[in-house]
């Protein structure tokens, strides 16, 4: 048998109470947590050279097939100083589109 000790008083009550809640024992929500952890980073640890490959819907799974179609800006795109520029003609394109839509049904 091993003991462990969690200095963290929070951490500890959160333990608890969660365990409390869903009517099991500590050691099973570390069971739980302990395995979950080592799927996820085993599935996320490739062999030498093998390369890793985004979960699908996400913005790395954009990012690669964006890449592998060959679609690139001809330039880099800063939006963080257009921010105010496009939100005004997106967002003002949205609310105009809106009302013609609101005046069309009324």
């Amino acid at each position: 048998m091993v003991e462990l000790v969690i200095r963290d008083e929070s951490l500890a009550r959160k333990l608890l109470n969660i365990a409390h809640r869903e009517g099991r024992s500590v050691d099973d929500l570390l069971r739980d947590f302990a395995n979950s952890y080592q799927a996820t980073s085993s599935s996320e640890s490739n062999a030498p050279g093998e390369k890793h490959e985004p979960e699908p819907g996400t913005l790395g799974m954009l990012l690669k097939t964006a890449e592998e179609a060959n679609i690139r800006a001809p330039q880099p795109v800063d939006t963080s100083s257009r921010t105010n520029e496009i939100l005004q003609a997106e967002y003002g394109e949205y609310l105009r589109q809106r009302l013609d839509e609101q005046s069309d049904t009324g």
